[in-house]
C-alpha cells in the first residue's frame, strides 16, 4: 500500500481554513483508493493520534524560533518524524520553508515530493522588505529552492501556472482546481435578501472593506440582510473591526461557524461578497456556486472564471462593487439566472470525482530533484 503523507501547517480539525479543507477531502478520497495516509502538522503539543484511518503527528509549534527564521525552526523535528513515518510521497500545500526538510529527506530516500500551489503568494517573486528582513531572506530564497527541487507541482488555476513560469520557469506538472462535495442541505431562497461574507479576519480579506460596503448600500435597501462569518482572532485590528461592525445597525456578525453551518448560511444566501487583495482558488467561491449563490468579488477572479462564465461581477474598485451588488439586489432574474448557472458550472468543474486526476501523477516514479 502507498504510503503518502501531508506536510501542513496545520490540521482541518483545528483549523478550518481553505487548504486544511481541501486536503480533507483529497485524503478521504485517496483512503478510499487504498493510500496509507499520514498527516505532518503543527500543533500546541506533541501529537500521536489516529483520525479514523489518517495518522496524525503533529510538531510542537515554536513561536519565537518562528518569528526569528520562520518554519524553518522546525527543520530537525520534521526530518525525524519522516524517518519514523517513512512515506513513499511527500504531499506540501501552501507554500512554506517547512518542506526544505522533506526535500532533503526525499533525495536521500527516492520519495516522491508534490507541492500544491495554495494562492497567489506562493508564485510570486517578491521580498518583504521590514524589521523581519533574515526571516523574509529565508523564505524568499527557500521558495525558490522548493518550486525548483520538488518532483510535481500542482496548480489550483491557469493563472498559476503562467506566474510559475514566468517567475520561477518551470510549468505545472497538473492545474486541478478545488472540489467540493455536492450540497446536502436544501437550497431555500426566501425573503429577506440576504448577503453573505464569509472569511477568517486577516488584513489581506480587508473585512473592513465589506463593513464600509453595507453602510453604503444598507441604508438604500434597508429590508437586505448583511451577514458575516468567520474568526476574528484577539488583537488591536481585530477589536478596531470589532468596533466598526457594532456601529452598523444592518450587520450582524455571527463568529466562526463549521464548515456544515456555512453551507447552511449559503443556501438560504442570494449574494456572496468576496473583499480580498488576493486567494488562491476560494472554497467559499465553490460553496457559494453550488448553492446557486453569484459572487460580488473586489479583486479575486481567477482564470476569469465570474466573467466568462457569467456568474457574478469582478468589481476591481469599491465604487463599482456598491453598483454591482445594488444591481443583484434589485434584479431577482439576474440572480436567479446567475445562481442557476453557477450551479450547474460548479457541479461539473470541481466535482470529488475530479481527484481521479491525481492519481497517475502519484503513481509515476520519482523523477528526482531538478
Amino acid at each position: 500500500m502507498t504510503k503518502i503523507l501531508f506536510l501542513l501547517h496545520s490540521y482541518y480539525k483545528y483549523n478550518q481554513g481553505g487548504a486544511e479543507q481541501q486536503i480533507k477531502y483529497i485524503a478521504s478520497y485517496l483512503i478510499t483508493q487504498e493510500f496509507e495516509v499520514h498527516y505532518l502538522f503543527l500543533h500546541p503539543t506533541r501529537l500521536r493520534e489516529k483520525d479514523g484511518e489518517i495518522h496524525l503527528y503533529g510538531i510542537p509549534k515554536k513561536p519565537y524560533q518562528e518569528k526569528l527564521v520562520g518554519k524553518l525552526c522546525y527543520y530537525t523535528d520534521v526530518i525525524k518524524d519522516l524517518k519514523e513515518i517513512q512515506p513513499d510521497i511527500i504531499y506540501h500545500r501552501n507554500l512554506s520553508n517547512i518542506l526544505l526538510p522533506a526535500i532533503a529527506y526525499a533525495k536521500d530516500n527516492a520519495v516522491k515530493t508534490i507541492i500544491h500551489l495554495a494562492n497567489l503568494v506562493n508564485v510570486e517573486k517578491r521580498l518583504k522588505i521590514n524589521k523581519m528582513l533574515l526571516r523574509n531572506l529565508l523564505d524568499f530564497y527557500g521558495k525558490e529552492y522548493a518550486l525548483k527541487s520538488v518532483d510535481h507541482i500542482i496548480a489550483q488555476a491557469k493563472y498559476q501556472d503562467q506566474l510559475l513560469l514566468q517567475n520561477f520557469q518551470r510549468h505545472a506538472d497538473l492545474i486541478l482546481p478545488n472540489v467540493h462535495p455536492l450540497p446536502q442541505e436544501p437550497i431555500n431562497k426566501k425573503a429577506p435578501i440576504t448577503v453573505l461574507w464569509v472569511a477568517n479576519f486577516k488584513a489581506f480579506k480587508q473585512p473592513d472593506l465589506f463593513i464600509d460596503l453595507v453602510k453604503a448600500v444598507a441604508p438604500l435597501k434597508q429590508t437586505v440582510r448583511f451577514k458575516m462569518i468567520g474568526r476574528n482572532k484577539n488583537s488591536t485590528q481585530s477589536a478596531m473591526w470589532k468596533q466598526k461592525m457594532a456601529q452598523v445597525p444592518h450587520l450582524e456578525y455571527t463568529g466562526e461557524l463549521s464548515m456544515e453551518e456555512v453551507n447552511h448560511e449559503l443556501a438560504k444566501a442570494d449574494i456572496f461578497v468576496n473583499t480580498s487583495l488576493y486567494e488562491g482558488f476560494p472554497n467559499t467561491f465553490i460553496q457559494a456556486w453550488m448553492r446557486e449563490v453569484p459572487v460580488v468579488s473586489l479583486h479575486v477572479n481567477p482564470d476569469q472564471v465570474l466573467t466568462q462564465e457569467g456568474i457574478g461581477f469582478h468589481s476591481q474598485t469599491f465604487e463599482q462593487m456598491v453598483l454591482d451588488l445594488t444591481r443583484l439586489i434589485d434584479d431577482s432574474n439576474l440572480r436567479a439566472s446567475m445562481g442557476k448557472k453557477a450551479r450547474q458550472f460548479a457541479q461539473k468543474t470541481y466535482s470529488i470525482k475530479n481527484l481521479a486526476r491525481l492519481i497517475p501523477l502519484l503513481q509515476t516514479p520519482s523523477k528526482g530533484a531538478s
